[in-house]
């Protein structure tokens, strides 16, 4: 086996390396580099710094050519637009120096600071300005202050628009600034005044102009010439500086002292000369400025206090006393429309304590003013002393959130007259509003006031947790509601509601009210509540008690600016009577407020009035309750009306109310006695009423569109106790009955009259009208019953709108009790005297067109007797009967009808029959002289050709008929007549039980103008016969009839009724040849009978030679 040869790349222990070797070395290397480069730039930097450090030690380093790569620096406005170049600001030297024994701090100082622009001399200057400032912080991103001084410096200030202090522009002294611009001010959180050790500010000043179009012609200047103070360590603060501020010929001078004290407490004292704060108003922040700029009074003032240095650096204060004098000026107002009148000043002071809390972070406060008197100037130059007690307690006086205030106040006497010269606007705006305007006149003293403030979320928070006061009034004139006469003379207590804040209540007593017509209300006590005090709008609530006439509270309560009953008068005249009332008024306290935020009511105890009213006369002694608001009317008591008590209970609606809403309600009730019922105008029958009745009557009005009103009435009286005396019914006084009834209109026209009822023992009535075009037509009973009568009634009659419509009457009935009115009258009542009528008679019918229609079952003439089946029908027009029917069924049948002739339209016929004429007398209790005979009439109205004249009394012209009445007897016949029947043998049947029978009438009937003719009358049997001849004469009650009676009748006429010759025999037509002759002529009543029975001894024609 040969050993074979090395390989090319493979080095011997004893070569050179290989390049993965080589690689590894310059990697280390590398690195080493890079770890060492920031060591060296590190120690580069340390020994740059040790250098400069050296250097600094060793005096200040100039800095100005290296300062001047920045030169000028451009300072300008921020306006709406952009920026607004001011000018350049350049530097003659900037010098930077650092000292070995404050190896923490560094100071910069730059000279020849000044503000221009090219080609014009600088207007802002600084010669020096020398700043130290805290190393370390500076590491933490904050410049710390450790000392300042400035010297040499003249600045020129604007006040712009906005309230803010800009750099007065180069060449711009005489031009407004643009709108918008101010400067720049960058946030102060990097800058700390912690540590600050000294502060010397020498001749120094600055000139401030107002930007308000043209700068003032003499600006205010401020100006320090030496002010220097220095922190001694250990000890305190120590320094002394006047600061000098003019305005024209106005200068004020502030001296600051400041003292140490030892453990680091610093004593200071700050003093002024009077000053005007008004006049400087433009060279403070506008937030200040709006509290200063009304205060044209002179003020000087002397504040001291101590300052204690914190481990922090700071200077924090531990208490401060404030003591300012005010004198003689004025504090300028702005109402609604503009300036207003000021409030004017005699003179003022004031001690003001504050002491900070003891414990970290020490931002707590208490500031308390222990005596703060002003006194003010009224409108009449009058001083009025204000007494302030003060005490405030803030959590942090920095940005305080917990924050509670204690005040108390005091103001002497003064005038009210005079009140709005001394109560500043704006505050409790709208009491102060209504007390200036309305409260003009008298005397208030004794005001005391005390209030409790608290927030727990800072001062936009702040509300009133107590709040208490007085104030007391004389002689004062309060306007309550203008233009209404004011109350004078008034004494008032005014003090705040128990737990409200909100609530300023005034009492009120002992005033006069003038009604504007010569007479006066007591107000005898009051009370004006005035809330919502510490809201934006207060409210006021007016009661006052008024004692006065009716008369002279009405006027007041019509007055035009109430909106009460001059909207709605009262239809009163000649009110008279007393009235105890309380009138409230309710009110925003706004000067543009209308009655439609207005709440006014009145409640009015009545006593004894009395007074005219439209449409229902006198009305006295009325007692009782008058509420009446802006919207309604209300009444609740009793009244005399015709000397008829009435208890009354109204409603009525004063506003505008929508259709459907009630308008007016009325409840009444009253006692009625006869006399009452009387002292109305009504007439009622003797025994009609007596006792009393309970009467109660409801009325509802409601609103609706034009002439679509709506009124509802309804009535109804207790009966109960009243005695009622009627032909057709009666009742005792304690059983119970009742009426009612209920009516409505819609647009002032009859709707509807219904629900009439009554009711009581024995009478039940349910019924309504009806109606036609808003008037009553006519009344309709469905049912009803009176006593014995049960059964329907329809009545109609003619209404204005329709006078062609005729009167009907229809009565359907089971039973109709008329006995009552067929009953005997008392013998000293007097007979009932008949209705004057002329010849014709025809006041017998109404006037006007009728129709009558009655169907009884069975009517009662006698409280036991009756007729049955009665039917009745009539109709006639003026007063003239077309025709009539009437139908007696029974006891006794009889039947009657008139009736056109239907050949002739003016001619009327008669018809009647009868089964029992006697009957029918005895049962209606006419006469019992008769019995039997059975009825036939037969005749016609017809008009005379020859003349006037009716017939009947019915509107007919004159009749003529015949009466024939058959077979009936004459009851109890006389003497006479029963001895012919003994002396007739064939014929003495004829008399029986009492009775002359066999009789038979038949007499020719006329009448004209009510003036009944007989003709050919014959009254006969077999017996006797006689006949009869005459008129009577019923207007004038006069009879006048003659005739014969012939014995033995049916003898005695025979030779009559021989033709040719009969009358020779029987002259009188049914006479026989032996007559008597007899006249009965005379009064109705009282007639004159006479007989001449010679005339029997002339037979024949013999008798007409007897007159």
């Amino acid at each position: 086996m040969t050993d074979s040869a090395p390989t090319p790349d493979r080095a011997s222990p004893e070569g050179e390396k290989s390049p993965a070797r080589a690689r590894k070395s310059w990697l280390k290397r590398l690195l080493l580099l890079l770890f060492s480069l920031p060591l060296l730039l590190l120690g580069l930097v340390v020994v740059l710094l040790a250098v400069l450090f050296i250097r600094l030690s060793l005096g200040p380093v100039d800095l100005t050519r290296l300062a001047q790569r920045w030169e000028p620096v451009l300072i300008s406005h921020s306006g709406l637009d952009g920026p607004l170049p001011v000018g350049a600001l350049s530097w003659q030297k900037v010098l930077l120096s650092w000292s070995w024994h404050a190896p923490l701090e560094v100071s910069f100082q730059v000279a020849g600071l000044a503000l221009g622009q090219p080609a014009m001399p600088a207007v802002d200057m600084i010669e020096s300005v020398q700043v130290t400032l805290g190393l370390e912080d500076i590491l933490r991103r904050q410049i710390a202050l450790r000392a300042v001084q400035v010297s040499g410096v003249k600045l020129g200030l604007l006040q712009a628009g906005t309230g803010q202090l800009d750099l007065l522009p180069p060449g711009l002294t005489g031009a407004t600034p643009p709108a918008g611009a101010a400067s720049r001010h960058p946030a102060h959180s990097w800058l700390t005044l912690a540590g600050l050790r000294q502060l010397s500010l020498h001749r120094i000043r600055v000139d401030v102009q107002e930007a308000d179009g043209t700068y003032p012609a003499s600006p205010v200047h401020l100006a320090a010439t030496d002010f220097s103070t220095r922190y001694q360590p250990g000890r305190g603060w120590a320094g002394h500086g006047v600061i000098s501020v003019t305005h024209g010929n106005q200068k004020v001078l502030l001296t600051a002292d400041l003292a140490p004290q030892g453990h680091g407490r610093t004593l200071w004292h700050v003093a002024s000369t009077p000053v005007v704060p008004a006049d400087f108003t433009y060279v403070i922040p506008s937030m200040q400025a709006g509290l200063v700029l009304p205060w044209h009074v002179p003020l000087s003032l002397q504040a001291s206090g101590e300052l204690v240095r914190t481990r922090y650096g700071f200077d924090r204060p531990v208490t401060a006393q404030l003591n300012v004098h005010l004198g003689e000026g004025y504090v300028t107002q702005v109402g609604p429309t503009g300036p207003a009148p000021p409030e004017r000043l005699a003179s003022g002071d004031a001690t003001v304590n504050m002491v900070w809390g003891t414990s970290a972070p020490y931002r707590s406060l208490r500031v308390s003013v222990p005596q703060l008197r002003l006194v003010l100037l009224d409108a009449k130059d009058r001083t009025v002393p204000l007494e302030v007690d003060t005490e405030v307690a803030l959590d942090d006086w920095q940005g305080p959130r917990r924050m509670d205030v204690e005040l108390t106040a005091a103001l002497g006497t003064f005038d009210f007259s005079t009140l709005g010269s001394i109560w500043p606007l704006g505050f409790v705006k709208g009491g102060r509003n209504w007390m200036v305007r309305n409260m003009t006149a008298g005397w208030g003293k004794d005001f005391r006031i005390h209030t409790h403030l608290t927030s727990a979320t800072g001062p936009d928070d702040l509300k009133v947790a107590v709040l208490s006061g007085q104030l007391n009034g004389e002689d004062l004139t309060v306007w309550w509601l203008r233009p209404i006469q004011p109350v004078t003379g008034l004494a008032a207590q005014a003090r705040f509601a128990t737990n409200d804040p909100n609530t300023l209540v005034i009492n009120l007593q002992h005033g006069k009210l003038a009604d504007g017509h010569g007479g006066a209300v007591d107000v005898a006590d009051g009370r004006v509540t005035l809330t919502s005090l510490l809201h934006q709008v207060q409210y006021g609530d007016i009661r006052l008690h008024l004692e006065s006439s009716f008369a002279s509270v009405l006027d007041i309560l019509s007055h035009p600016r109430l909106h009460m009953l001059s909207r709605h008068p009262l239809p009163l005249s000649h009110p008279t009577g007393r009235q105890d009332g309380r009138l409230n008024i309710f009110l925003p306290l706004y000067s543009w407020v209308t009655m439609d935020y207005i709440d006014v009511s009145a409640l009015i105890r009545c006593e004894n009035l009395g007074a005219d009213v439209r449409g229902v006369g006198p009305v006295r002694h009325t007692d009782g309750l008058l509420k009446l608001t802006s919207d309604y009317l209300a009444f609740k008591g009793s009244t005399l009306i015709r000397d008829i008590p009435i208890t009354l209970q109204t409603w009525s609606n004063l506003d505008r109310p929508e259709p459907g809403v009630p308008l007016n309600r009325v409840s009444a009730s009253a006692v009625l006695t006869p006399r009452d019922v009387a002292g109305f105008g009504l007439k009622l029958p003797k025994h009609f009423f007596t006792g009393r009745a309970l009467v109660q009557g409801r009325l509802l009005q409601l609103a609706g569109l034009p002439h679509r009103g709506y009124l509802d009435v309804a009535a109804h009286a207790d009966l109960t106790p009243a005695g009622i005396t009627t032909l057709l019914w009666k009742k005792a006084p304690g059983q119970p009955a009742e009426v009612s009834a209920h009516a409505r209109w819609t647009g002032g026209q009859l709707t509807a009259l219904d629900d009439l009822q009554a009711r009581g023992p024995g009478l039940q009535l349910t019924g309504r009208t009806l109606l036609r075009a808003g008037e009553v037509a006519g009344v309709q009973f469905p049912h009803f019953q009176l006593g014995r009568t049960e059964g329907t009634l329809l009545t109609k009659w003619p209404v204005s709108r329709a006078p062609e419509l005729p009167y009907v009457v229809a009565l359907q009935a089971n039973v109709l009790d008329a006995s009552p009115l067929f009953e005997t009258r008392a013998p000293n009542s007097g007979a009932r005297k008949p209705p004057a009528t002329g010849t014709t008679g025809r006041a017998l019918l109404p006037k006007g067109r009728w129709q009558l229609s009655m169907d009884v079952g069975k009517i009662y003439y006698k409280p036991q007797a009756a007729l049955d089946g009665v039917q009745v029908r009539a109709s006639w027009d003026r007063q003239q009967l077309a025709q009539g029917l009437v139908n007696i069924a029974g006891p006794y049948r009889v039947h009657a009808a008139i009736t056109p002739d239907p050949r002739l339209p003016a001619v009327r016929q008669l018809k009647a029959d009868g089964d029992d004429l006697g009957g029918l007398f005895a049962t209606l209790g006419m006469t019992r002289r008769f019995s039997g005979g059975k009825l036939e009439l037969d005749g016609r109205f017809a008009p005379d050709p020859q003349g006037g004249g009716a017939g009947l009394g019915l509107g007919l012209p004159p009749f003529k008929g015949r009466l024939i009445v058959r077979n009936f007897a004459l009851n109890n016949p006389p003497g006479i007549l029963r001895f012919l029947a003994h002396l007739s043998f064939a014929h003495s049947d004829l008399l029986r039980d009492n009775r002359f029978g066999g009789l038979q009438l038949i007499v020719g009937l006329e009448d004209r103008d009510r003036v009944l003719k007989l003709a050919n009358g014959l009254l006969a049997n077999p017996i006797v016969g006689g006949t009869a001849a005459g008129t009577i004469n019923l207007p004038r009650k006069w009879l006048d009839i003659a005739g014969t009676i012939s014995p033995f009748y049916a003898l005695n006429s025979l030779p009559g009724h021989i033709p040719v010759v009969g009358w020779v025999f029987a002259p009188q037509k049914g006479s026989g040849i032996l007559a008597a002759t007899y006249s009965v002529k005379g009064p109705l009543d009282k007639p004159k009978i006479s007989v001449d029975p010679f005339t029997l001894l002339l037979p024949g024609i013999l008798r007409l030679l007897v007159p």
